[in-house]
């Protein structure tokens, strides 16, 4: 970046005096993306443009300070919003040339319309407060709106020190987050979960747990962002425009993570909430199977061990078991869990592929369509698109919510109904025999296994 007479801007960051480069420069963004080269031939995956604003220490970058504009020119007045979008740009273009294949990760701190293209993004550096935490969530739901799908917020606060009871609450939200991570400032205390004493790490290993449980639904609403621009974190004012019970207050940080599951955020001090459920579905809580009405509103308990969470009606949330990264596979069977609607047809998609190349765009994914028609008590699969080929086997289809089945038929002939226990107020495994105490709060439903991968199948009862 330079002065109109051609002299270099400089100032203050991180590493001391520093200039600055024209990512509105394609020779700039080039040079730029070449010099990680040496990043990428250590086995570096993913890159962090922080401070990217730009931001220097106490000053502010000069009006008349030059961008390149792709040959256009023009000043930083007119620059200053696109900088961190630009830099993210560079950055994975360079990095996904460099990779050969593999997908980079790219973090930025700034940003701008299109910014969704290149990078996720964080909401930059917040204080630990139950303020923040809140705020925090009202600007994810915001940046979904904006058409930015990717994003997270510092869990526990980038700078202070945040009580037991905030950061449990914190990373229970967090878990629901497109990007979830704990960040903090090198000179405040730890913020590993075990730091916060054994009550505090159980409930951070509990709502880890089931994030890992949830990925087949969350990695499914990846791709419908990235087919369509819906976000996966969305406020309830995507689906529920014309509500106006959705834009009063007491209501203002509830989201869903796809159209199926709702969170009602509460701070670190509250053990219960008001909760409002739009449209015209029933809602299930998703810990006990407890049905609310549509367009209702209603007191819920939220100790600090649950936080309210919710299933419309009608929602199809494909799980898989526990595992402890990504790159551990989960059991053989993929859990898709139907929750019964008053009425209407409903389709979720399922989709998969390696989750570190760009072999989905010669065909190396798999995807399916689960379709749930209550009016005709139908729940079907649709054959598999793609060559991807999942490690799963089955596919065992847990009823929540449905009246007790005398019977089921796949593709007209008579199938198994078994009854078995599912709980999520203990994330440590899928679901025991009926009965069993090995998990906490077991909840009943009837399961019915269809064999995976799935040529085009229907359940009816």
């Amino acid at each position: 970046m330079k002065f109109p007479d051609g002299t270099d801007y400089t100032g203050q960051v991180w590493p001391g005096w520093c200039h600055f480069p024209d990512f509105t420069n394609s020779k700039t963004r080039s040079w730029w993306g070449n010099s990680f080269k040496g990043l990428v031939d250590n086995g570096i995956r993913g890159f962090w443009n922080d401070m990217n604003e730009p931001a220097t220490w106490g000053q502010r970058f000069p009006d008349l300070v030059e961008f390149n504009f792709e040959g256009l020119k023009g000043t930083h007045r007119r620059g200053h919003n696109l900088y961190g979008m630009q830099m993210a740009r560079a950055t994975f273009e360079g990095t996904k040339q460099l990779l050969n294949g593999e997908r980079p990760f790219i973090l930025t701190r700034a940003g701008f319309s299109g910014v969704q293209r290149y990078s996720a993004v964080w909401t930059g550096d917040n204080v630990s407060s139950d303020d923040h935490m809140m705020l925090g969530i009202r600007m994810l739901s915001s940046m979904g709106i904006a058409g930015v799908p990717y994003v997270g917020m510092d869990i526990g606060g980038f700078s202070g020190n945040p009580s037991k009871e905030l950061f449990a609450r914190w990373i229970s939200i967090g878990a629901f987050a497109p990007l979830s991570r704990a960040h903090v400032c090198v000179d405040n205390k730890d913020q590993e979960p075990w730091s916060f004493g054994e009550r505090v790490e159980d409930i951070a290993r509990n709502y880890l747990n089931l994030r890992y449980m949830l990925l087949p639904y969350i990695y499914t609403s990846f791709h419908q962002a990235h087919k369509t621009g819906m976000p996966i974190w969305r406020s309830l004012a995507i689906e529920y425009p014309f509500d106006p019970n959705i834009y009063d207050w007491r209501y203002q940080h509830q989201f869903t993570v796809g159209i199926g599951l709702m969170i009602a955020p509460v701070n670190s001090v509250q053990e219960f909430t008001k909760v409002y459920f739009p449209g015209n579905q029933p809602w299930y809580d998703f810990y006990t199977d407890v049905k609310y009405a549509a367009a209702s509103q209603d007191h819920v308990d939220a100790p600090l061990e649950k936080l309210p969470v919710f299933v419309q009606g009608g929602s199809i949330i494909p799980m898989q078991s526990v595992i402890q990264h990504t790159g551990q596979k989960s059991s053989d069977t993929l859990f898709v869990h139907v929750y019964a609607a008053n009425s209407g047809i409903s389709n979720q998609g399922f989709y998969q592929d390696d989750g570190s190349t760009y072999s989905y765009e010669q065909g190396n994914y798999a995807s399916m369509n689960m379709i749930y028609d209550a009016q005709n008590k139908s729940i079907s699969f649709d054959d598999i698109k793609g060559m991807y080929k999942h490690h799963f086997t089955t596919i065992a289809v847990m009823l929540h919510g449905f009246s007790e089945l005398a019977s089921i038929k796949i593709n007209g002939k008579s199938g198994s109904l078994i009854k078995r226990a599912v709980s999520f107020m203990k994330a440590l495994s899928n679901f025991d025999p009926l009965g069993s105490q090995a998990n906490e709060g077991a909840i009943p439903v009837q399961v019915v296994h269809i064999p995976y991968p799935v040529s085009k199948t229907s359940i009816t009862w």
